[in-house]
């Protein structure tokens, strides 16, 4: 019996099931398709960060008294205080008790001061933790292609597995 092209191919795809879903780490993840919405497994940005270089400052006006610096990479060791700045990096943690990053450009420092020409808006040049992204927030839907992009993204949530 002969059958035609699309006769043969409507049984073809008829009779295809789906593989049972399995977890796979992400450097074997790539090609495959979500079982399971990718959901983050950690906030980004993961903790509260300067969003410019300059100066976290513990209340909205100054001038403010130097008491530290934090670069990037490396973690507060003490909380910023009212009348109180810390020098900070972009994407560096933020001490607790910061107010407002006072960017560099707009900062007068002296030796152990930072004044501005008016008091900083609070929340001013800080990321604060999940901003871009809550912890277990929905990314993609189950059903979605693994791609590269797919790949970077779950990274950067946390995700060392995929269910696929």
């Amino acid at each position: 019996m002969t059958v035609g092209w699309e006769a043969a191919r409507a049984t073809a795809y008829a009779a295809a099931t789906p593989l049972p879903p399995v977890e796979l780490p992400l450097s074997e993840s790539a090609g495959h398709t979500l079982a399971a919405p990718l959901r983050a497994g950690t906030p980004v940005p993961g903790f509260d960060c300067s969003a410019m270089d300059g100066y976290a400052v513990g209340s909205p006006a100054g001038p403010w008294r130097l008491a530290g610096r934090v670069l990037a990479g490396q973690r507060p060791t003490a909380r910023v205080r009212p009348g109180e700045a810390v020098e900070v990096a972009t994407g560096a943690p933020v001490p607790p008790g910061t107010v407002a990053v006072l960017p560099t450009e707009d900062a007068e420092r002296t030796a152990d001061k930072v004044a501005a020409d008016g008091p900083v808006r609070p929340g001013r040049h800080v990321r604060r933790t999940g901003e871009d992204v809550p912890a277990g927030a929905d990314l993609l839907p189950a059903g979605s292609p693994v791609t590269p992009t797919v790949l970077g993204l779950a990274a950067a949530v946390g995700l060392d597995v995929l269910r696929v």
